[in-house]
């Protein structure tokens, strides 16, 4: 099994494509959602974790995975890997490169058995 502390782990932040309004929050009450959605607006200028898509990407001896989360509002990175969805992308991506080691894993004893079946 790999350890997630032995991927190669990094964050990035892309626009978000989907508009803030009707999207960042529904509170049930029409004014406070106005209010969120223009600070939101707002901060977007300064800080692009502000109304964001993230991407986590993993890489382990050249194996690589990527996981998205969209609809994102932080104030910073750190926030960002403070919060569960980090970790969970982390899983995400280190799940997806044991499936590939074991697929390879798989392959290149295919081959073996092969050559040695040959060889007799």
């Amino acid at each position: 099994m790999i350890d997630a502390k032995d991927l190669s782990i990094s964050v990035d932040v892309l626009p978000e494509e989907i508009p803030i309004r009707g999207n960042l929050i529904a509170s049930g009450n029409d004014e406070i959602d106005r209010k969120e959605e223009d600070r939101v607006t707002a901060l977007l200028e300064h800080i692009a974790w502000a109304w964001c898509i993230v991407r986590v990407s993993a890489e382990f001896h050249g194996l690589k995975a990527e996981d998205y989360l969209g609809g994102c509002s932080y104030d910073s990175e750190d926030e960002f890997r403070a919060c569960g969805y980090y970790d969970d992308m982390v899983e995400t991506c280190r799940k997806e490169i044991e499936a590939q080691a074991a697929y390879i894993g798989g392959w290149i004893r295919g081959r073996i058995e092969r050559h040695e079946a040959e060889s007799c």
